[in-house]
């Protein structure tokens, strides 16, 4: 039997806070008191704008919601951009076209799925070996720079009205492709123009069908080309805050949704598993497959067993996972044109008060 608890703090005429806590109350372990007073403190945290403007943070802990909550005028039912979050979700469908039989295999040469760019291809010896793990993985060797984003592919391919796919494949290319790691949203962008080709089934539809349906959401939207209504993988997805967390419940569960196996378990393992070190907002990570892997501690490595998944968006869109402890949180947020300090939150606040501090 669970019980349901709604606490409002008002500290302003213009934020109201609203927090969902559900409690197993016949557990031992952990009490109303104790989530009350250690969700009092992370909202006041919050609220103070010492960590940005975060719109909300959701904590799954043991089976269960323990925290929800929405700031800076966000609410629940609201439908918020993921920005690069996207990415995580686009290799999610990648590997589910794969165990489906759409895409044959990881491996595959990306010009057997583009036909219609084929003269590209033919054109350049080094282009036609660029396999799909490798835009997966951001060593697709294409000539590509997304910082600084004003005049950058990125910001050419975000305000064209031209066909985006192309756009990506007539690139130069600068590394032979697989051995050299560049963040490239543009190579995610192609994998939606890959996955429409092979699945007969636009990418948004696809998604719909196969991970969004599954999972019970039913309110994503997507940014889409005007050339050909192309969705934007590279960062184009929009959800509530609620329906990123049942993608990560689903991903805390080896991929499974109601004793469904939704996602493939072995992809999933991949994914999580280190990889490719780099460095990100200050932090020595993990990239693999479309996910980032941070370290448990500011200062720690990451491990096999010792890592925080994460899928990370612009202006403090995240979801981390913490496989070993059962948790998944679920952060938004509005930092446009403001430094986020999302990760500087987790590692001061959340970490040590829902992660560290067990109970």
């Amino acid at each position: 039997m669970y019980q349901s608890y709604q606490i409002k703090y008002l500290r302003s005429t213009s934020l109201i806070i609203t927090v969902m806590i559900l409690l197993a109350c016949k557990r031992e372990d952990i009490t109303t008191e104790d989530i009350g007073t250690k969700n009092k403190f992370v909202f006041e945290k919050v609220q103070s704008g010492e960590y940005g403007p975060i719109q909300s943070v959701l904590i799954y802990k043991d089976q269960q919601l323990i925290t929800e909550g929405y700031f800076n005028g966000s609410h629940k039912d609201d439908v918020h951009t993921m920005q690069s979050v996207s990415k995580s979700i686009t290799s999610l469908l990648t590997g589910i076209a794969i165990e489906k039989g759409f895409i044959k295999s990881k491996e595959d040469y990306i010009k057997d799925y583009l036909p219609e760019y084929i003269e590209d291809f033919n054109n350049d010896p080094l282009k036609s070996s660029i396999r799909i793990i490798d835009l997966l993985n951001m060593k697709s060797g294409l000539d590509w720079s997304e910082d600084p984003y004003i005049g950058s592919p990125l910001h050419e391919l975000n305000t064209s009205s031209n066909d985006w796919a192309a756009l990506v494949v007539k690139r130069g290319m600068r590394y032979t492709p697989g051995t050299h790691w560049q963040y490239n949203s543009g190579g995610m962008v192609l994998l939606s123009k890959i996955l429409w080709n092979a699945t007969r089934m636009r990418t948004d539809s696809f998604a719909a069908a196969y991970l969004f349906k599954p999972l019970q959401i039913d309110t994503a939207r997507w940014y889409r080309s005007p050339f050909d209504k192309l969705p934007h993988t590279g960062g184009g997805v929009l959800l509530k805050a609620r329906s990123l967390m049942n993608i990560g419940i689903c991903l805390l569960q080896n991929g499974k949704w109601n004793h469904t196996q939704v996602i493939p378990e072995q992809w999933l393992k991949t994914s999580f598993s280190p990889a490719q070190a780099t460095s990100l907002m200050g932090y020595q990570v993990h990239h693999q497959y479309a996910w980032w892997l941070f370290p448990e501690t500011k200062s720690g490595v990451v491990t096999t067993d010792k890592r925080v998944i994460t899928a990370s968006g612009a202006m403090g869109q995240w979801m981390f996972l913490f496989p070993e402890k059962n948790i998944v949180i679920v952060l938004t947020g509005n930092a446009n044109g403001v430094p986020d300090q999302s990760l500087r939150f987790l590692y001061d606040v959340l970490i040590p008060v829902y992660v560290s501090n067990q109970k």
